[in-house]
């Protein structure tokens, strides 16, 4: 009797570690642990009361499987010990537990989706930014092809005018390859007060009127010229290639090449026609800059002064209009400050210094000038 009490409570303990309790036999479950308590608390019960706890125990493992009809076929007496059946389907978990376990995986789920949702916001809008920035790297304005911005935030494009706001960092190309279509409608201009990067990759643009880039006044303009590509920039009746106004800044550097040509009276980059021109930096890139008549090559216009000019390496080609100096003023005004410390340089006047003053103007030289033969300035 002992040997099958001791068998039958094994398997219980079996089942019990691979199967979930039924929830309807929860009160009878804890019934059975305190009695299971009470007996290991009391191993020196007589062989009466070891008879009593027996019959305990068959009722306990009847009320867990009350419709238990599977009897264990080594008893053919049909005794009270019901074996636990594996395949017995009341072993399975019921309705109601299946309905419980279903709310709290809902419960679970719930809770994790509240969780992502709280975090959903911040992946929509890098998502969105993502997005954007797919988007900008294909935004087409006019003729060209601009990388790294949004409209309306980085730069505005009305059809005539790409302006370029504050903080903007952009590359721009024209959309059409071929090196023979120059988009003939379209000027860059950088706005007041701005401090901006414009990379040219490829850009190609001939007006009849204006110039082709602006930076305007207080503005900033760091002009990266990307490598093996060639950059055009013309203006054929009234503007420079670049135009710096009288208190902005240009800063060129890069391994591209630039050309730029301006109209007559204007600078091939510097100043307009009777404007000042502001501080130009060279610091690499292959470069040429031609003037119209009375104008620097790179610097001051007709009746504009240029505040200063450094060059710092390069290979900078400088050919300035007549009475005007290559690098330096247009007719009839003063050099202003030239610093050059390094670059391959050539610089042209008609009439005027190659670099320096105009017609019969001198310049404020800081380039070894004690070095250079005395048609130099």
């Amino acid at each position: 009797m002992k040997k099958q009490i001791i068998s039958i409570i094994v398997c219980i303990a079996f089942v019990f570690t691979i199967l979930p309790i039924p929830v309807y036999a929860a009160e009878d479950s804890q019934e059975f642990y305190n009695e299971s308590n009470a007996e290991s608390s009391h191993e020196t019960i007589s062989d009466e009361n070891q008879t009593n706890n027996d019959a305990t125990y068959d009722n306990e493992v009847n009320s867990i499987n009350p419709n238990n009809n599977n009897t264990d076929p080594s008893n053919p007496d049909n005794s009270n010990f019901n074996d636990i059946n594996l395949n017995n389907s009341n072993s399975a978990p019921s309705t109601e537990q299946s309905e419980n376990s279903t709310k709290n995986d809902e419960g679970y789920t719930e809770n994790v989706t509240n969780e992502i949702t709280e975090e959903l916001p911040l992946l929509q809008n890098f998502a969105q930014l993502q997005s954007l920035q797919e988007i900008v790297s294909s935004s087409v304005e006019g003729s060209f092809t601009i990388l790294g911005g949004i409209e309306g935030i980085n730069y505005t494009y009305n059809g005539a005018e790409v302006v370029i706001k504050n903080g903007a960092d952009l590359t721009i190309f024209n959309t059409n390859s071929d090196t023979e279509i120059f988009d003939t409608n379209t000027s860059i201009i950088i706005a007041n007060n701005a401090n901006a990067k414009l990379t040219l990759a490829g850009v190609r643009i001939s007006l009849n009127s204006n110039s082709p880039i602006a930076v305007r006044d207080g503005a900033q303009l760091t002009l990266t010229l990307q490598e093996n590509t060639v950059n055009q920039l013309i203006s054929n009746n009234s503007g420079c290639g670049i135009e710096v106004a009288g208190t902005a800044t240009l800063i060129i550097e890069g391994e591209g090449s630039l050309i730029c040509n301006g109209a007559m009276y204007y600078a091939g980059i510097g100043g307009a026609y009777m404007n000042n021109a502001g501080i130009i930096k060279i610091k690499s890139g292959i470069v040429t800059a031609t003037a119209g008549n009375f104008a620097a090559g790179i610097g001051g216009a007709p009746y504009g002064t240029v505040d200063t000019i450094e060059i710092y390496g390069g290979t900078i080609a400088a050919n300035g209009g007549l009475y005007a100096a290559g690098i330096g003023s247009g007719y009839p005004v003063e050099g202003g400050t030239i610093r050059i410390s390094g670059g391959d340089i050539t610089a042209t006047g008609s009439m005027g210094s190659a670099i320096g003053g105009s017609f019969k103007r001198g310049a404020s030289l800081r380039w070894k000038y004690w070095r250079q033969p005395r048609w130099f300035y």
